[in-house]
C-alpha cells in the first residue's frame, strides 16, 4: 500500500459518503426530480453508483497495468446511460445506497493497494494522462459532477414544494 493510494482511497470515500448523505432523507419527490442531465435524481444516483464499477474495471484497472480502456465508444455509452436512465428513474433507492457501497470499496480496495509508482503511469489513451490524472478528473470528476447535480435537482425541489 502506497500513500497516495491511502489519500486517493480516502477521497472516494468522502465522495461517496457525500452522496451517500445527499440522498439520505430525501422524499419521493426530489427522488424523482429532474437532474441537469435530463434524468430522475434516483436514476443518476444509481448511475453513479453503478458507474464506480464499471469505471474500475474497464478503465483504471487496464490503466494500471499498461492496458487500454475496455470502454466502448462514447456514444455507446450515451445510449447505455440513457436507457439504463429511464429503466431506473422510478423505484425503490435501496439498490443504489447497496451498489454504492460495493462498488465503491472496491475501488477503495484497489486504490489502497497501487504502488505509488503507479499512479505515474502514463496511460495509452488519446489524452496521455497519468492513472492519477484519470482518477482526479474521470472516476472522482464522475461522482462529484452528478452529486452536484443531485443536490441542484434535490435543493430545487425542496424549495418549489
Amino acid at each position: 500500500m502506497g500513500k497516495r493510494g491511502e489519500a486517493v482511497a480516502r477521497e472516494v470515500e468522502a465522495a461517496n459518503a457525500e452522496l451517500r448523505e445527499l440522498a439520505r432523507g430525501l422524499t419521493p419527490q426530489q427522488w424523482s426530480a429532474q437532474t441537469e442531465e435530463g434524468w430522475s435524481v434516483l436514476a443518476t444516483a444509481r448511475h453513479v453508483a453503478g458507474a464506480e464499477g464499471v469505471l474500475l474495471e474497464r478503465l483504471l484497472t487496464p490503466y494500471s497495468e499498461g492496458q487500454p480502456s475496455r470502454m466502448p465508444a462514447m456514444e455507446a455509452i450515451n445510449e447505455g446511460n440513457a436507457a439504463f436512465a429511464q429503466r431506473n428513474a422510478t423505484g425503490d433507492p435501496a439498490p443504489f445506497y447497496a451498489s454504492l457501497k460495493k462498488n465503491g470499496a472496491a475501488a477503495t480496495e484497489f486504490l489502497r493497494n497501487l504502488p505509488d509508482e503507479a499512479f505515474d503511469l502514463v496511460t495509452p489513451s488519446s489524452r496521455q494522462w497519468t492513472l492519477a490524472q484519470v482518477i482526479e478528473h474521470v472516476y472522482l470528476g464522475h461522482i462529484r459532477g452528478h452529486s452536484a447535480s443531485i443536490r441542484q435537482a434535490t435543493e430545487q425541489r425542496a424549495s418549489a414544494g
